[in-house]
């Protein structure tokens, strides 16, 4: 698995670091007019592969599901990047924890004649990542629209820094007549918030 973890010879998490670090510089400023919109550049590869890894580890079950099974073909070389039945959206995160929650099947209206979203989520200040099978997803930019065809290659990608989250879980949230199940390979929550330990 450690060619999962690894492009161009060095770990892909050093690449996301880079993207969480260049995020960071805009929204630790102190200027106080701060544009709407920046743009930061990055490997989108190597950020997704990335994601994809972390969220891959959190399986605390210990046994694939259907997350697991897609990720897994795409680090085997089984399945290109560019073809990834996964859509990996971004935002920036203005909450306190660290999130990472898999297989939630979350609907914001019953009875509204949608199926419920298929979400994985993975939220670190400044920024959160969500992951489905839909290529679109609560209006949120997608970072697939941005994969190239080689892994060394860079994108500028644009990124909105006011922060968009209607509540510390969000999107891992319903409105008032939605619901929110966890799927049977994971307990959701992996990253326990600190309410959750009072």
């Amino acid at each position: 698995m450690d060619s999962a973890f690894r492009a161009i010879g060095k770990p892909v998490g050093n690449y996301l670091a880079s993207f969480f670090s260049q995020v960071k510089s805009f929204t630790n400023s102190s200027l106080r007019a701060l544009p709407t919109v920046t743009t930061v550049e990055i490997h989108p590869n190597l950020v997704v592969r990335a994601v994809l890894a972390h969220l891959l580890s959190a399986n605390d079950k210990g046994y694939p599901g259907r997350f697991d099974n897609a990720v897994r073909s795409i680090f085997r070389e089984e399945t290109h990047l560019r073809n990834c039945p996964l859509y990996v959206f971004y935002w920036r995160y203005n909450g306190k924890w660290l999130t990472i929650a898999r297989d939630l099947f979350v609907t914001e209206t019953l009875g509204a004649g949608l199926d419920p979203d298929w979400l994985n989520v993975l939220k670190l200040k400044p920024i959160g990542f969500a992951v489905t099978d839909k290529p679109k997803f609560r209006n949120l930019p997608c970072l697939n629209n941005f994969i190239t065809q080689h892994d060394s290659q860079v994108a500028k990608l644009p990124f909105a820094l006011d922060p968009i989250d209607l509540s510390a879980h969000w999107p891992a949230t319903t409105g008032e007549r939605g619901i929110m199940l966890t799927g049977g390979t994971t307990s959701g929550l992996v990253a326990e918030p600190m309410w959750r330990r009072r």
